[in-house]
């Protein structure tokens, strides 16, 4: 961890629930490289996240220097802001980007990414809802292998998130959307503020 904060969570405001980043390239949590969450083939991201103010960053990125699996916010289009995720192969050839222009500034959003090799769709969610599909390919080897940084990366022109995180999962699988309901109340997330 790096330059992060510890604010009040998602739910009922549980003491140090979310993580505040500060959107600076110093601002960071990094997770190393296990085969915890390192996912060959199908692959689920869940995750709160609140961003304060429009900007471009990364919430979830994997290979900090350079382009792994990864799950962003990028500026704000009309008045949301757009979540964006891409699902990049193991040799780092570049899949194409999901976007969706959903984001809720200033509030919390439950935000997911999700790729299925049998069928080769991937999806983007927000609150819950499937809110952008394209078939990317199937049978993909993931670009999951690396470490994993939420905030910033080690490209500075790339941006950094600014804004809070909460409940962040993991899946081997691709979620349905009736199971990317029920991930959304695993952290009990109850009254949002």
């Amino acid at each position: 961890m790096s330059n992060i904060d510890f604010v009040p969570g998602v739910g009922k405001g549980e003491p140090g629930g979310a993580i505040k980043f500060n959107g600076r390239q110093d601002s960071y949590v990094e997770i190393e490289a296990n085969e915890q969450v390192q996912f060959d083939h199908s692959m689920s991201i869940l995750v709160y996240i609140y961003p304060y103010v429009s900007h471009t960053g990364p919430v979830v990125h994997y290979k900090p220097d350079g382009h792994g699996v990864q799950m962003w916010i990028q500026g704000v289009i009309g008045v949301k802001g757009r979540l964006m995720a891409r699902f990049n192969k193991r040799n780092l050839f570049f899949t194409s980007w999901l976007k969706a222009d959903v984001l809720n500034l200033a509030q919390w959003n439950f935000i997911g990414a999700a790729y299925d090799h049998v069928t080769g769709w991937a999806t983007l969610y927000h609150d819950g809802l499937e809110v952008e599909r394209r078939n990317i390919g199937r049978n993909l080897y993931l670009a999951t292998r690396y470490k994993i940084r939420i905030g910033a990366v080690a490209i500075a022109s790339l941006g950094s998130y600014y804004g809070e995180v909460a409940c962040l999962q993991f899946y081997n699988k691709a979620l349905e959307i009736n199971e990317v309901m029920e991930a959304k109340d695993a952290c009990n997330p109850g009254l949002c503020r």
